[in-house]
């Protein structure tokens, strides 16, 4: 038998070992080919395409954190797949195969692999690329889609990127390998295993590092986010190892000492969860670290882009809004006209008229009566203010900078007939409230008494008089080219700036899409990946269970009993990572609503939830294939 033979012949012997190997490999290439498809299309054309070149450097940054976490996952599974064909490598051996005829065997079978997947992912990408394409196009409202054509150097960079990524990484985890070490290893699987143990101190520090990251977490404030991401960070990452190869065991020890421990099957599942804890305990934090990033990345992506399209109806409470010098009626007649001709249905109007006056000489302020204000503002929000009061309403986004904020009780200067009369007024509040769509050429609003409003009206700032129009429109997200034509045909011609909402709405659409679009398929790849590393422990330790489980068939243990067993073992190992790495996940979100100061969880739950499905989904395909081959061995 050759090689090439011999090599064949161990893959479809390990097949199911390789499994989700070949599959994590598989959706990797697809996913960069998909990536490598985009950033080298000719319709590309980041001088005519909106956000073009932004897409093209984020798909790149993709491309390079794939190949990086292929790189190191590639790595561990070659690894700890050589770790559990030691007996069968020290068998080779033994009947005079050479440490060097191993190594050219286990590199024809990674390079045999390594071609399945290069084959299968860019052939389904390919298949896959003309619904990638057409959905970035929509994001991207690109008249005509991007064309669907098999880009050649596509092909070329991930075939050759990935062979050679596959190969090097089996070179490398193939340095220590020799034959001395294989019969050592032949012998170490021999001697029974030390039963699990722990440190008290260790398990405490787990828990102490945990605790001080959640607090940290749930204490932070927008100013704050930035300064405590990396103590946090580092946090999680301690508490979590060690409360998998700490904490968890020590739990364990303390269920053999419950009153349930010796109630039906209680007895095997404590007593070889014990033990595959220990075995399984830094895959078990890599998987729940992998699935920390899919579900905290993912969560925040979508979070950002449901919060900021609430935030457009925040900033722009009227579709169309328009601030112009003195009155404007004429203007915003012909505006409706327009609207109306172009299928529009105006179901409200707004109309706010103030005036424009500098503080300190510094900047301008959009001064309005305390009526005005109180038909705009919530009922709990109205105010009464008395004679020279002011109340300081600058915009919502800006509620956490100190800058917009006025000196509460302190005297600020009006100025008034440019600066030859100053006013003093006291600053009584500060609200923020105010529209940025509706502050016009001010940067906030000052909210008087009506009749001092009307006195500087009608008197010293009489030539200061601004108005700004508000339109609402039914159904307004279907006219976005009403938008665009009111914009070139009517504003742009009269040089007046428009405000918006149709066109906010879809600028951030268009720009939180694509990230959360891009973004979402490495944090698919991520949590594909973790699954896999679960699925590939299992196999790798397949023949000790089958040895254990016809051992306790033998003793009187029945097959349903046995099914009972491996089920409860198997749902600890996939969905402990999981609870884990969602409970990671809600407090990073209480991070985030703290600082956007607003309410994101029913977005996060959305995501989790997803996931949470795709894990069970992941686990009863694991648990049907497991127990099949387990209890196979048994009858």
């Amino acid at each position: 038998m050759r090689f090439h033979h011999l090599a064949t012949s161990n893959i479809r012997g390990n097949w199911r070992r390789y499994t989700a190997f070949l599959l994590s490999s598989t959706f990797s290439v697809m996913i960069f080919f998909l990536y490598a498809t985009l950033t080298n299309h000719p319709d590309m054309d980041t001088s005519r395409m909106r956000y073009a070149r932004a897409v093209v450097q984020g798909v790149v940054a993709c491309e390079i954190i794939i190949l990086v976490f292929t790189f190191f996952f590639t790595l561990y599974s070659l690894s700890a797949f050589l770790r559990s064909r030691s007996r069968e490598f020290g068998l080779l051996a033994l009947f005079g195969m050479t440490a060097g005829q191993i190594r050219r065997m286990v590199l024809i079978e990674t390079f045999v692999i390594a071609l399945i997947s290069n084959v299968l992912g860019i052939s389904l990408g390919i298949v896959f690329s003309k619904l990638f394409l057409l959905a970035l196009s929509r994001m991207l409202y690109i008249d005509s889609p991007l064309r669907f054509m098999i880009v050649w150097r596509a092909v070329e960079l991930t075939f050759g990127l990935f062979m050679g990524l596959f190969l090097v990484t089996a070179a490398i985890s193939m340095l220590s390998f020799s034959s001395k070490s294989i019969v050592e290893q032949i012998r170490e699987q021999r001697k029974p295993k030390t039963p699990p143990a722990a440190s008290i101190w260790l398990s405490a520090l787990a828990a102490v590092t945990l605790g001080a990251a959640y607090y940290l977490s749930y204490t932070t404030s927008k100013a704050q986010v930035t300064l405590r991401f990396l103590p946090v960070t580092l946090l999680v990452i301690v508490g979590t190892y060690f409360l998998f190869t700490q904490a968890s065991v020590s739990l364990v020890r303390r269920l053999r000492g419950s009153r349930g421990y010796l109630r039906g099957t209680n007895m095997l599942v404590v007593s070889q969860l014990g033990y595959k804890l220990k075995d399984n305990a830094r895959m078990l934090f890599m998987v729940t670290m992998l699935s920390m990033v899919a579900l905290t990345v993912s969560c925040t992506l979508y979070t950002f882009l449901q919060d900021m399209k609430d935030r457009i109806a925040d900033s722009y409470p009227q579709t169309f809004s328009w601030t112009v010098p003195g009155e404007g009626d004429q203007f915003e007649q012909r505006v409706e006209r327009f609207i109306t001709a172009h299928g529009g249905k105006i179901t409200d109007r707004m109309k706010l008229q103030g005036l424009v006056m500098q503080v300190h000489g510094r900047y301008g302020m959009l001064v309005i009566p305390e009526s005005a204000y109180n038909a705009l503002a919530p009922s709990e929000e109205r105010v009464s203010l008395g004679h020279r009061e002011l109340l300081n309403v600058y915009p919502e986004e800006y509620a956490d900078v100190p800058f917009w904020r006025m000196p509460e009780g302190e005297t600020i200067q009006l100025e008034a007939q440019e600066g030859k009369r100053l006013l003093a007024y006291k600053v009584v509040g500060n609200v923020a409230r105010a529209p940025s769509a509706l502050t016009g050429y001010s940067l906030g609003w000052l909210v008087m008494d009506d009749a001092e409003y009307q006195w500087l009206r009608h008197g010293l700032a009489r030539d200061s008089v601004y108005t700004t129009y508000g339109l609402e429109l039914a159904n307004w997200r279907a006219h976005r080219q009403l938008s665009e034509d009111l914009q070139l045909e009517l504003f742009s011609r009269e040089h007046i700036r428009l405000s918006s909402r149709i066109d906010a709405y879809y600028s951030v659409l268009q720009l939180f899409s694509l990230t959360l679009f891009i973004g979402v398929f490495v944090c698919v790849l991520f949590f594909i990946a973790a699954g896999s590393a679960i699925y590939f422990r299992m196999f790798t330790e397949l023949q000790d269970d089958r040895s254990m489980y016809a051992t306790l068939r033998k003793l009187g243990v029945s097959a349903r009993e046995m099914g009972a067993v491996i089920g409860r073992q198997l749902l600890v190992m996939f969905f402990v990572p999981f609870l884990v790495a969602t409970a990671h996940t809600l407090v990073a979100m209480k991070a985030l609503a703290n600082a956007l100061s607003s309410n994101i969880w029913p977005y996060a739950l959305t995501v989790i939830a997803l996931f949470l499905l795709v894990q069970a989904a992941y686990y009863l395909a694991a648990r049907r294939a497991y127990m099949h081959e387990v209890l196979r061995a048994t009858r």
